[in-house]
C-alpha cells in the first residue's frame, strides 16, 4: 500500500490503476478509477482479471462497474454507445454475463 501511495503521489496513476488490476485487487482498482477518472482501463482488461478470479459475485461486480463507465463516457461524447462494442473485445464476457446471470 505505501508503495502505492507513493506512485500516485509520483503523478503515476495509470501505473497504481494497473497494478491494483494486475494483483487480483479489482474491487480497489475500481474505486480508485471513480475516484480518478482520467485514468482508464479497458473493458477487457477488467473483465479479464474478474473471470480469472472464479468468483461469479466480484465479476457482475465489475460488469456493472464497466457498464457505468461506458454510460459516463457516452454521455461525455468520448463514447459510439452505451453498449458493448467489437472494439471492446469483451462478447465472451457479454455471454457469459447474460448466461451466469440468466438475463435475456
Amino acid at each position: 500500500q505505501l508503495a502505492l501511495d507513493m506512485i500516485h503521489r509520483l503523478g503515476a496513476s495509470q501505473k497504481v490503476a494497473d497494478v491494483l488490476v494486475s494483483r487480483g485487487k479489482l474491487i480497489q482498482a475500481m474505486r480508485y478509477l471513480r475516484e480518478h477518472s482520467q485514468v482508464m482501463i479497458p473493458a477487457k482488461t477488467l473483465l479479464d482479471a474478474a473471470r480469472r478470479m472464479q468468483d461469479t459475485q466480484t465479476f457482475y461486480v465489475t460488469y456493472r462497474f464497466v457498464q457505468g463507465q461506458h454510460a459516463l463516457l457516452f454521455s461525455n461524447h468520448r463514447r459510439p454507445s452505451v453498449n458493448f462494442v467489437a472494439a471492446d473485445e469483451c462478447q465472451d464476457h457479454v455471454e457469459y454475463f447474460f448466461t451466469t446471470f440468466d438475463c435475456e
